[in-house]
């Protein structure tokens, strides 16, 4: 369990630090208004919790971590150039067949 003087000082929402219950984790949509920093640094800090026995503390680190890499792969496929076009396939019983040359007598 942590102080919450603890708590408050390592920006730990205040629901989150008071006691260990299935009521008081985080919910999914709780999690969108932390920027990115506060939500590593609180993965950071459940998950040491967590390496300390605290069995609650895994599912919340656990959610955290989730959270964190799924904007990092919203970030990084936000940042990837739109695809080449590309040629359609060719169906796969004309393998024989080249495009742009006719087929021999």
């Amino acid at each position: 369990m942590i102080i919450e003087a603890d708590a408050v000082a390592s920006g730990i929402p205040a629901g989150w630090s008071v006691a260990h219950n299935r009521a008081m984790d985080p919910a999914p949509e709780s999690l969108t208004h932390l920027p990115d920093e506060q939500l590593r640094a609180l993965a950071r800090h459940w998950r040491l919790q967590a390496q300390r026995g605290d069995r609650q503390a895994f599912g919340i680190a656990h959610l955290l971590e989730a959270e964190a890499r799924r904007r990092q792969r919203e970030s990084l496929l936000q940042s990837l150039p739109a695809p080449l076009p590309t040629a359609p396939p060719r169906p796969w019983w004309k393998f024989w067949r080249v495009r742009g040359v006719a087929p021999r007598p």
